[in-house]
């Protein structure tokens, strides 16, 4: 999928007022059951390099040093390319989750998922849940990116999730593009039918000049796919995250994110009582992927093909701990910014 993919900020969580923290991508593998029918429309297939991955004895040691900074960490969330299909790492981190007091872990744990996988995996979840789960759903079945006869699996799956307690949280992330809107407007109605408790939205986003991933449709058509969502959804009890481009947040908020210092993970801006857009925070250490190959990288080097060192570089013992209490250690108010 090329678009939205952040974490739900939702009263349900139970979040940290004071101690915002950081979002913490955990990425547990580089394969997919749906990669060969998603093909260039997926984002990891565009900008991925072709490396081995992490052997799992390392990525145990970087998830225990994640579970040990404890509530700095504001979302840990599994993903890339798709979690169930390394479900042993999976159900063994969320016990280890699950086995620390509330106060000494990470405030939120969830996953992004094309939810294809989920039935398998009922039983376990539902001892050792997720806080919040994401399903990719792109509008309606005709305008699904992963094709039509896969939208109601996925999302049926994802209601039974929560049914059979293995989500208190689930959310749908929509790719919006110029064509698919009436799909996207029409899935909004469903999903406050069904009593879905989030929904992320995005532009889909392609490679562009220099190998940097862009927003398919500019700022200006992205502001009126907005306006006429917003139109719809503003004022409902579904919280509608709608992700743009820094520039684009700008000019609705006013806000430049590069004046922000010590803001949230996400800087976000209230359009109404339910609906607001949102960006990344560009400051270093606010959003961290530990990628399938070791690499640590921000969202810059994820909206990068073929991004072979990330940020801040490969993985060692100690690095993660360090890179949360240095973005902790700077931590602060943003007046305007909410999260």
């Amino acid at each position: 999928m090329l678009g939205a993919g952040t974490s739900p900020e939702h009263p349900h969580l139970g979040l940290d007022p004071d101690r915002r923290g950081l979002q913490f991508n955990f990425s547990l593998n580089n394969s997919c059951n749906l990669t060969s029918r998603c093909g260039a429309s997926c984002l990891l297939n565009v900008v991925q390099p072709v490396v081995a991955e992490m052997s799992e004895s390392r990525r145990w040691t970087a998830f225990q040093e994640l579970l040990e900074s404890e509530r700095l960490v504001r979302f840990l969330t599994f993903c890339e390319k798709e979690p169930f299909v390394s479900w042993q790492f999976l159900q063994k981190a969320l016990t280890a989750f699950h086995d620390r007091p509330v106060g000494r872990r990470p405030q939120a744990v969830g996953c992004i998922t094309n939810g294809t996988l989920l039935p398998s995996h009922y039983g376990w979840l539902s001892e050792t849940p997720f806080d919040w789960c994401l399903v990719s759903l792109d509008g309606m079945s005709r305008s699904h990116l992963r094709g039509p006869e896969l939208w109601n699996p996925a999302f049926q799956n994802l209601l039974e999730l929560r049914r059979r307690g293995g989500a208190r949280v689930i959310g749908v992330n929509t790719v919006v593009t110029a064509d698919n809107v009436d799909s996207v407007v029409e899935l909004g109605h469903v999903l406050i039918g069904e009593g879905v408790n989030y929904w992320g939205l995005g532009t889909y986003l392609q490679p562009g000049a220099r190998g940097r991933v862009v927003a398919s449709i500019n700022p200006t058509q992205t502001i009126e796919l907005i306006e006429r969502i917003a139109d719809q959804f503003s004022n409902n009890r579904l919280p509608v995250v709608f992700e743009v481009e820094p520039e684009t947040f700008q000019t609705i908020s006013g806000i430049d994110t590069n004046d922000v210092v010590g803001g949230p993970w996400r800087l976000e801006h209230p359009v109404s009582s339910s609906f607001r857009v949102a960006t990344i925070n560009p400051e270093p250490g606010k959003w961290i992927r530990l990628r399938f190959d070791g690499q640590l990288i921000d969202k810059s080097d994820l909206l990068t093909v073929g991004v072979l060192e990330g940020r801040f570089g490969r993985y060692e013992p100690g690095k993660i701990t360090a890179l949360i209490q240095a973005s902790a250690r700077n931590e602060n108010s943003a007046k305007g910014v909410i999260a």
